[in-house]
């Protein structure tokens, strides 16, 4: 199945208005051809590919919202599992945090919660996933 982003930009042509459609396979590839958004790359596939899923079928112009360059500066954020739990999440103080890592029990905590964490992160945010100690989303 060939998922779809399309991608429009506007020309003027003798005064008028002109609008060109383009149309890319993936999100990802409209990546490539921005400053900033081709760092939106770099990320693990996984993250990348729910990119695509959240984009497939969008379309945008060239200085919309949905513009690489605008997701990466503006929307895509990365934190780490302690940003994550205490300040997105809301889930865990602290104190609570810091006694899961003197306890060296973070982890299964993490293993054991990932689903309300992500339902949480999931209620204000886009939620793309997380690896190790990074935690991916769209604000």
């Amino acid at each position: 199945m060939m998922k779809e982003v399309k991608f429009g930009f506007l020309f003027y042509l003798e005064g008028e208005k002109m609008s060109i459609k383009v149309v890319y396979d993936n999100y990802s590839d409209v990546c490539k051809n921005y400053t900033f958004g081709k760092k939106l790359l770099d990320e693990p596939d996984k993250i990348i590919d729910r990119l695509d899923e959240y984009f497939d079928g969008v379309e945008f112009g060239q200085f919309d919202g949905c513009n690489p360059d605008n997701v990466y500066i503006n929307s895509f954020t990365e934190v780490d599992t302690q940003e994550a739990l205490i300040d997105f999440a809301g889930i865990l103080n602290h104190g609570e945090y810091e006694q899961l890592v003197n306890e060296d029990r973070l982890s299964a905590y993490v293993e054991e919660h990932e689903e309300e964490i992500t339902s949480r992160l999931g209620d204000s945010y886009v939620f793309l996933g997380h690896e190790g100690d990074s935690w991916y989303f769209l604000q």
